[in-house]
């Protein structure tokens, strides 16, 4: 429920990056790559890419430095934990879908992401 709330106000309103429990709870989820990509569709990234770039752009940064965040904790204590193995799944099934849209709109992308 919470995956697909919070997919539905990326769609709909402005999240901020610093909202790190919207965040959390959406890379939380434990969601397999079927439903990843049945519940975001290609509208709904198309959508993201026009309409809120903004929150697409914090979506990645977020699901970045997550995926940082775990690979420096689990050198230090040499474990991953079931929690962070559920953000490390939904985090790679969400790139997943949305890499493909971003190679199709390099130019806006190119400024999002690099820019």
């Amino acid at each position: 429920a919470a995956f697909v709330e919070g997919v539905k106000r990326l769609l709909e309103e402005d999240v901020e990056y610093k909202e790190g429990e919207f965040w959390m709870a959406l890379l939380r989820s434990t969601m397999s790559v079927e439903d990843v990509f049945e519940l975001i569709g290609p509208e709904h990234i198309r959508d993201l890419l026009h309409k809120r770039p903004r929150n697409l752009q914090a979506l990645l940064q977020r699901i970045i430095v997550s995926l940082q965040e775990i690979c420096s904790s689990a050198d230090a204590t040499g474990t991953v934990g079931a929690t962070e193995v559920t953000m490390i799944n939904t985090s790679v099934r969400l790139l997943l879908r949305v890499a493909p849209f971003l190679h199709e709109e390099r130019a806006s992308c190119a400024s999002m992401l690099w820019g």
